[in-house]
């Protein structure tokens, strides 16, 4: 790619095309090193051995699985076709607590996981 200019001030343009994997070996913007299903764990290195090999043996045998879904519709019957919205706001400290007790009671209550 001597002869060829790959890239032109202002306007990103490459000229010529890469003639083969000696080229692509001198190009160092191109080397990429990639491995074939591989996981790459980066864990910090005061953790102990065995914990690692757990998680590489967690994550190399982990099988997504489709969503659980439940049976129940619902309809909710408003007065008007107008659709409904309000702004997100924050919540006050002072309910903090209020809300934590009532999830904890449905949670209790098996109402929602």
């Amino acid at each position: 790619m001597q002869d060829g200019t790959l890239m032109k001030e202002y306007k990103n343009t490459i000229k010529d095309k890469i003639q083969g994997l000696e080229e692509i070996n001198t190009l160092s913007m191109l080397s990429i090193e990639a491995t074939y299903n591989a996981v790459e764990l980066k864990i910090e290195p005061d953790v102990s051995n065995i914990y690692k090999d757990n998680v590489q043996q967690l994550i190399s045998n982990y099988v997504p699985h489709e969503p659980k879904t439940t049976n129940v519709e619902l309809n909710i019957l408003v007065k008007s076709k107008e659709p409904i919205f309000h702004q997100p706001r924050r919540q006050p400290f002072s309910e903090n607590e209020t809300d934590q007790t009532q999830v904890a009671k449905y949670l209790e209550e098996e109402l929602f996981l």
